[in-house]
């Protein structure tokens, strides 16, 4: 399947800065979307996707797994580093583990 199909199918879970399109599978795969609604820089388009990345990466290694599509709001570009970090983990946090 395309990560496509993910996105539009999954699960989704919304905040302030992000939303999360999960879809249950057997391994973890993730993906991030910044469109140039977010900035027009894409400097800063790929220093936030870098920084959705690592976190990604730290919930693969809590034991996660899933396909994970993070979509970036507008209001991500504004905020401080610990305020972006925050609002992301604790929307990771909100998508259950699996069984």
């Amino acid at each position: 399947q395309q990560f496509g199909d993910f996105g539009r199918g999954g699960k989704r879970f919304h905040g302030d800065l992000f939303t999360i399109s999960f879809t249950s599978l057997s391994s973890f795969h993730g993906a991030v979307v910044v469109s140039k609604k977010v900035s027009k820089s894409a400097v800063t388009r790929n220093t936030i996707r870098r920084r959705i990345y690592a976190q990604l990466y730290q919930a693969k290694k809590t034991g996660k797994t899933g396909v994970f599509v993070v979509m970036v709001k507008p209001e991500a570009a504004k905020v401080s580093k610990q305020v972006f970090k925050d609002s992301l983990l604790e929307l990771i946090g909100r998508i259950p583990k699996p069984a």
